[in-house]
């Protein structure tokens, strides 16, 4: 998959020991051309569905795993977009996003949103 962007912190000087975490992420389209966003109210931002990839899953059946758990919907996964590497010194972490479209084959909520 093709690396869209690497993203550092400015004070990140040297990179080791870093724990490394996989995830995938989706841009879904429904029957009127929408893509449902979540809305995380703690830190007020919104993000795209999706999540952490588990031991023995494919990106496939995470997306669709937590699409489904997140956005309440299920999908049809269509292609890849790119991922997205992430260094973050405050969490001692390297972050692995990896980005995917298709379409919503049938949503649970007419609203598509969760707060944390």
């Amino acid at each position: 998959m093709k690396t869209l962007k690497i993203i550092k912190d400015k004070s990140q000087l040297e990179i080791k020991n870093l724990i490394t975490r996989k995830a995938v992420r989706g841009i879904f389209f429904d029957e009127d051309c929408l893509i449902p966003l979540l809305y995380v109210k703690k830190n007020n931002y919104h993000k795209l569905p999706g999540g952490g990839i588990e031991d023995g899953e494919t990106h496939n059946q995470t997306l669709i795993r937590e699409f489904f758990e997140e956005a309440g919907s299920k999908i049809k996964i269509i292609g890849e977009i790119g991922k997205i590497i992430e260094y973050r010194n405050r969490f001692n972490l390297k972050q692995i996003s990896y980005c995917y479209f298709g379409k919503i084959l049938k949503k649970k909520n007419k609203i598509l949103q969760k707060t944390n």
